[in-house]
């Protein structure tokens, strides 16, 4: 794992690395499930007004951009799971 000198601090990172990283423990998993579960419940909450619709908008946006990512984080956990355990790899 090598520090990549750029604006942001990202790393270049073996292919195992790159999998191992992903893996969520039971415990992480269930905090971003039940985030999830709270930002779709707020979702579900926004209400519409005409008087304010880029409100609306907005907090549509930010909830939906919030759930999208931690599906993302939970898929890339299950993807990479699934890839090391076909492979014969194992977590260190």
């Amino acid at each position: 794992m090598n520090l990549v000198s750029n604006s942001f601090a990202s790393y270049e990172l073996t292919e195992s690395e790159q999998l191992q990283g992903s893996v969520l423990n039971p415990h992480q998993r269930a905090v971003l499930q039940n985030r999830l579960a709270t930002i779709a419940e707020s979702k579900l909450a926004l209400l519409f007004t005409p008087n304010d619709p880029l409100s609306y908008a907005q907090a549509e946006a930010y909830d939906r951009g919030a759930m999208d990512t931690i599906k993302w984080i939970l898929d890339s956990s299950d993807t990479a799971l699934s890839t090391l355990n076909s492979g014969g790899d194992t977590i260190e």
